[in-house]
């Protein structure tokens, strides 16, 4: 089975001396284990909890178990449907971790210290917060802009028309680069450095739904899954 485990950077920093192959040790206070059934809950808990420690970070991490040793645990639902974990005792860690098959990966990562940079035809402006990013891209009804978080990928690219735009995503240095895919079957002009281009009809998408995607690539750091896109 697969699991999925928010941790820290204290508990990760723990697991990478433990080579990838076992978790820490509970503390007294911690009499139980909680690892998780589904990366989405995973994330929650990392953004949202994680996040909240000394150094702002959190990570979700993923492993397989053993599938008849895991069939010893009720799986417990506690909130909404998809918050599905298991509650391993902490004296079964030992051998919780003995039944763990490879190496425990960290899939994603979550930091609430965050410093955007958005790049505007205008200058370079620094933001912290995700609404000060939505507050530039409302006032820019022509303009073509870029947005990254302290390095130069993954970033966004986004033209922006009136009440449409159209966004890029470069997820690496590698030229792996995403258009967005949306319904909004319009032929739109946007000026992209100084040049008129005009978007295919299907890469077009409303400024309301760009916004939303802004603010998730701000909170995740990586490709938003809010919206469809197509690979270039």
């Amino acid at each position: 089975m697969i699991l999925y485990r928010p941790v820290g950077t204290a508990e990760l920093e723990l697991i990478e001396q433990n080579n990838y192959r076992s978790f820490p040790p509970r503390l007294p206070e911690q009499p139980i284990f909680y690892p998780v059934l589904n990366r989405e809950y995973a994330c929650e808990i990392a953004e949202k909890w994680n996040t909240k420690t000394a150094d702002r970070k959190g990570y979700v991490t993923e492993f397989e178990v053993d599938d008849e040793y895991i069939k010893n645990f009720e799986v417990h639902t506690v909130g909404k449907n998809h918050h599905r974990e298991l509650w391993i005792p902490a004296e079964e860690l030992e051998k919780f971790n003995r039944k763990i098959i490879g190496k425990i990966k960290v899939i994603d990562k979550f930091s609430d210290n965050k410093i955007i940079t958005v790049s505007t035809t205008h200058g370079d402006i620094v933001c912290q917060r995700k609404s000060e990013v939505k507050k530039i891209i409302l006032n820019s009804s022509t303009d073509d802009i870029w947005i990254s978080t302290g390095t130069e990928y993954p970033c966004l690219a986004i033209l922006v028309n009136g009440k449409y735009a159209c966004i890029h995503y470069f997820e690496n240095e590698n030229g792996t680069v995403f258009q967005s895919h949306g319904d909004c079957e319009k032929q739109i002009t946007f000026i992209a450095g100084s040049t008129e281009w005009t978007a295919p009809p299907e890469a077009v998408i409303t400024l309301d739904t760009a916004i939303r995607c802004i603010e998730e690539f701000c909170d995740i750091l990586k490709r938003p899954a809010c919206i469809e896109w197509t690979e270039f």
